[in-house]
């Protein structure tokens, strides 16, 4: 055998053990019910949590950042402010004003 071919056939012999490897971890056919029974127990966040599904994405994260710190928030709103167009003020008033109407988790 050619030491070329050699070489080449060893790297693919050595990267197809660990496929093998992982696909002897991933869960057989027999256990996806259970596998979708915990999937769909998972819980649920409360009306008013940072995970509302009510809020957009933008908003989930103006209220995570004004949560760890206004600061943080009114950068974040300066930083952005030709991309979503929001005004500082409005912005940490409509942050206040749910955060008063659905207190964090």
């Amino acid at each position: 055998m050619n030491p070329r071919t050699y070489s080449i056939a060893a790297a693919l012999l050595a990267s197809s053990l660990p496929l093998a490897a992982a696909a002897a971890d991933t869960p057989g056919a027999a256990d996806a019910p259970a596998i979708v029974a915990q999937a769909s127990a998972a819980q649920v966040p409360a009306a008013g949590c940072p995970g509302d599904t009510g809020l957009s994405t933008l908003d989930r994260r103006l209220l995570a950042k004004y949560d760890r710190d206004v600061q943080s928030m009114l950068r974040f709103v300066w930083l952005t402010r030709n991309i979503y167009l929001l005004e500082r003020g409005t912005t940490l008033q409509w942050a206040e004003n749910y955060r008063k109407t659905h207190p964090a988790c």
